[in-house]
């Protein structure tokens, strides 16, 4: 008789982007996707891969390289209409090249295993700070905040902390 062992693969959220590592952990996310929120809430693990076939984003990685590994915190609405932003907490740093088929769809439901990666493998960090990075770069304003409504703040805060945005509330002392 023979035994076979079926092992549970980790879901996970593959991207193609332009932006390189530094940029999408100054953010503590990855944009501007079209994508099906109850869809993204389903993984635990963004996959970020390189696309170097714009000049924009800071790309560090070569083309086709996954070098990325976010465990997602959140899907939250971009100031790009119908676009969405992909929330992490923790990244870890990979080097798998030759990791997008050539899909034309920058976006894949896809699995851990398909890169070739096992989740124990992977050495997490949490995503820095603003304050982190700033004490890094020395300079007030590397870090740019854009200003925000009250509802997009609390839509924020409802992605980061798994709430409904009417649970949030804000006070402003002045």
């Amino acid at each position: 008789m023979t035994t076979i062992i079926e092992t549970k693969k980790t879901q996970c959220l593959a991207v193609f982007t332009v932006d390189g590592a530094d940029q999408i952990l100054k953010d503590g996310y990855s944009q501007s996707w079209r994508l099906s929120t109850q869809n993204a809430a389903k993984v635990d693990y963004l996959v970020c891969v390189q696309n170097r076939e714009e000049n924009w984003g800071n790309p560090k990685a070569p083309h086709g390289t996954a070098f990325l590994v976010g465990k997602i915190c959140g899907v939250a609405s971009s100031k790009d209409q119908g676009r969405k932003l992909i929330n992490i907490s923790h990244y870890a740093t990979i080097n798998v090249p030759g990791a997008w088929d050539g899909n034309r769809n920058p976006i894949a439901y896809m699995t851990l295993e398909d890169f070739g990666l096992k989740l124990e493998d992977l050495e997490f960090h949490p995503v820095p700070t603003a304050s982190e990075l700033m004490a890094v770069d020395g300079k007030a304003n590397s870090v740019e905040i854009a200003p925000l409504s009250i509802e997009e703040a609390k839509r924020g805060l409802a992605a980061k902390f798994g709430l409904n945005p009417e649970q949030i509330d804000i006070i402003i002392r002045g």
